[in-house]
């Protein structure tokens, strides 16, 4: 997959899409493990936002590995909170946030590069180090920027821009 997203042969299908519609399918695809693991999800977003132009499947794969990450350093009783809203005019912003134990310091510079695992002595939690890699590519292709912020006192935020369809700028 790797491959392909840094290649010229990544086919990207762009269409109107609702960002909504994305978040909710990545979150019902980890109710389950929620509940096994003692879990709750939040939501927040305003009662309205605009289309985006999008990959829906790559922004699928996107969300759910950012969640796939945050049930992986999640444990019971945590929280992951999601969110969406518009940023910097032609943009929506989305959020996931965790209460897991955090990055450290010596890994955000590196966190979005090939084969990092911030974790690598706990074979347990398994991985490649290539989904952060691949998440950056796929939102760099859609024109948008992925990033990861500390969530003091504990926790993970990575949030990442889409661009709204073309002609819909929220007045700043």
């Amino acid at each position: 997959q790797m491959t392909k997203a840094e290649s010229s042969q990544a086919v990207y299908l762009f269409e109107n899409c609702d960002i909504l519609d994305i978040i909710d399918q990545s979150i019902s695809q980890f109710e389950r493990i929620a509940l096994k693991k003692d879990i709750s999800f939040t939501f927040g977003c305003p009662n309205t936002l605009p289309k985006i132009r999008a990959d829906k499947d790559k922004l699928i794969w996107v969300m759910n590995n950012l969640l796939s990450n945050a049930f992986k350093y999640s444990g019971a009783g945590d929280r992951i909170h999601i969110s969406a809203d518009f940023y910097s005019g032609d943009f929506l912003i989305i959020r996931v946030s965790d209460q897991g134990p955090g990055i450290p310091k010596e890994y955000t510079e590196r966190i979005f590069d090939k084969y990092v695992q911030v974790d690598e002595d706990n074979a347990e939690l398994g991985g490649t180090g290539l989904g952060l890699a691949i998440c950056k590519d796929i939102i760099s292709a859609h024109d948008g920027t992925i990033w990861y912020e500390d969530n003091h006192p504990k926790g993970s935020i990575f949030s990442f821009t889409i661009p709204l369809v073309k002609g819909y700028a929220m007045e700043q």
